[in-house]
Order: structure tokens, then sequence, then C-alpha cells
């Protein structure tokens, strides 16, 4: 995911027990990234669908959150430091999507060819609401609803107290909870305006339904860091788990739309997050370089969820590609994983030639 620059601008002057609970943090992206792709190959469908359901929606979805409240946290750190932070944030970080969104930009015309029943001069509209909206390519989803949410909730907080900004994030993020409970709903016209939404927009699984309490935790954590460092979260971390597993369990033979909202990974995520926080581990490899890895492991994995299929069908082996999540899982796995060290390598050629041009 896309990471604020606090490390390499703000790591010498942290005390060293405070860069290693970051480092925690970078190390749980890192994690979190893996889940992203357990969530889009179904590793365990063909051999276990409860097993899968308890690895896709307990275990995994535990990662887009966490990432909401690590990006937030730390930008929240960077405007309070450098007056100029919130500029540079977003100019990097919209500069970056921009890029992907190009590469991805044949895909994601490939996709509305094939899902959407539009006349070709309405392709660009699509495309257009897609940057802004749900992304070029389905993964893409996360910068703008990251973008979006940053911006609401720094404003918010500008005017308004942390009361006031978690009631109307917190009210927001339950309407986006209607897609998971949508089996339990026994009121027509809620229904029915759920269907309408639905309709129209397509996916609750956005900023202002989904990024903003998150994004709202993670302000909240980076402005009482002191005072909530004061408490210990061992045991909260472990009834908050169990609360979200009950959660998936009750939600399991329920009717649902899509399941990116679980009540409890609200408490869950905050918890985690402090709990990593308090965390001082010597790390034995480079940390900073894992940082760019898991951000390239987000951008490039879909890549290989568009192709594989293709090459697959290609050859009339797509049903191996459909019968075996583990393959599924791997193979993207593993060519992510190739793909990102070669994007760190060739990065930091760029900058040593930068350099040595400059000198």
């Amino acid at each position: 995911m896309i990471e604020p620059i606090y490390l390499e601008n703000n790591q010498k002057a942290l005390p060293k027990s405070k860069t290693k609970c970051y480092e925690n943090l970078d190390i749980a992206k890192y994690i979190a990234s893996f889940l992203v792709i357990v969530i889009h190959t179904a590793p365990l469908l063909e051999q276990s669908k409860l097993l899968n359901y308890g690895l896709m929606n307990v275990i995994a979805r535990v990662a887009v959150p966490f990432f909401f409240v690590s990006s937030a946290f730390f930008f929240r750190k960077g405007v309070y430091r450098d007056k100029t932070y919130f500029r540079k944030y977003m100019h990097s970080t919209v500069k970056s999507y921009l890029i992907w969104s190009l590469i991805y930009l044949p895909i994601g015309m490939e996709w509305i060819a094939t899902n959407l029943d539009l006349p070709i001069y309405l392709y660009p509209i699509a495309l257009i609401a897609g940057v802004f909206y749900v992304g070029v390519y389905y993964h893409l989803w996360y910068i703008p609803a990251l973008i979006f949410s940053l911006v609401v909730v720094h404003w918010l907080l500008n005017r308004f107290s942390y009361k006031v900004v978690f009631t109307l994030s917190g009210v927001l993020y339950g309407f986006g909870c209607l897609e998971t409970y949508y089996g339990v709903i026994q009121n027509k016209l809620i229904l029915a305006g759920i269907d309408q939404y639905m309709h129209i927009l397509g996916t609750t699984r956005n900023g202002l339904f989904l990024g903003l309490i998150f994004i709202t935790i993670g302000f909240f954590m980076s402005d009482f860091e002191a005072k909530l460092s004061q408490y210990r979260y061992g045991w909260l971390l472990l009834i908050c788990g169990g609360l979200v597993a009950l959660e998936a369990a009750y939600l399991y033979k329920q009717t649902r739309l899509d399941m990116n909202f679980l009540v409890m990974l609200v408490p869950l995520s905050f918890v985690l997050f402090q709990f990593l926080l308090q965390q001082s581990i010597d790390w034995s490899f480079s940390i900073a370089e894992l940082r760019e890895t898991s951000k390239y492991y987000y951008f490039s994995h879909g890549i290989f969820l568009f192709w594989f299929p293709f090459i697959f069908s290609l050859f009339g082996l797509d049903w191996i590609w459909e019968g075996n999540g583990i393959l599924r899982f791997l193979l993207v796995l593993a060519c992510t994983h190739c793909t990102s060290i070669f994007l760190v390598y060739i990065k930091k050629l760029s900058l040593i030639l930068t350099e040595v041009s400059l000198g």
C-alpha cells in the first residue's frame, strides 16, 4: 500500500525502541499484503468452504482496515511535523496511483467490455468514474478511498471534536455494514434502498463508508499515542479477535452482498495496532526494503489475477486455475514477489544513477 515518507525522513530522530515498534507495523503490513492476495485467490475454497471462509473473512479481512489505520497514523504525524507534508503526501500518492492506473488501463478496458453492456463511446466516462471511485481495476479502489477519507477526516477534525467525527464515521460505517448483513434485514423498505444504492454505485466499499472510521482511529492514536501507551492490549486483542470470529460465524449462512464490513473489525483494528506498537523486537533484516516490497505487492498482484486465468484458458487449462485455490495463491504470490523485488531494485538503481548524475 501507499505509505507516508515518515521513516525515511524521521527515523533518525526516533528513539531506538520506538523505531523498533514502528518497524513492527511494517512487518504487519507485509503480512497484510499476503492476506490481500488471499482474499483475491480463495486458496482453500476447493479443500473446505468453511476453512476458506475463515481464512478470507476472518483473518484476511483485518488487512484493509490495518492499512487505513497505519496510513492515517503516520500521515497525522507527518502533517504535524511538516506544514508541507500534506501536499507532498498527496502529490506522491496521486502520482503513484495514476501511473499504476495507466498500467492497468488495458486490463480495465477489457473488464468493461466483458462485464458491462456499454457502448464504446461511454468507455471514457466509465474509466474516469473508475479512477475516482473504484479504480481502473478492482483492487485499486483502496487509493481513491484512502485519499478521500484522509482529506475528509483532516478537514473535519479542524472543525469538530473527535466525539463528533467518531459518531459520524461510525454511522456511515454502519450503513456500509448493510452489504454484509443484507440477509439479516427484514425491513423491505431498507432492502429496497440498499438494492437501489447497489444498482447505481455497486458497492459500499469506499472512502465514505469504509475508510472514514479507520482513518479517524489512526488520527486518534497518533494524537494520543503517549496516553494510549500506558495501557496493555494483549487480552483485549484476544477478546476482539474472538468476537470477530463469532460475528463471522453468525454470518456464515446468511445472505451477503459482500463481506468487506464487520462490526468488530473496528475495535480489533485499534487494539491490534496498539498491541504492535508496544512490542519491541530486534529484526535481523532490512525493514525499509520490506516496506517497499509490500507496497508493490498491492499494486502488482492484480496483473497476475488477470493474466493467469487468460493464459490457462488459452491452452484449455482453465479448469486447473479454477479448481485449485492453493495453486492460484502460490502462482500469484510468487510472481508478485518477484515483480516487487525487481521494482525495488529498479528504484534503488534509479536513485543511485540520479545521485551519480547530480554528483
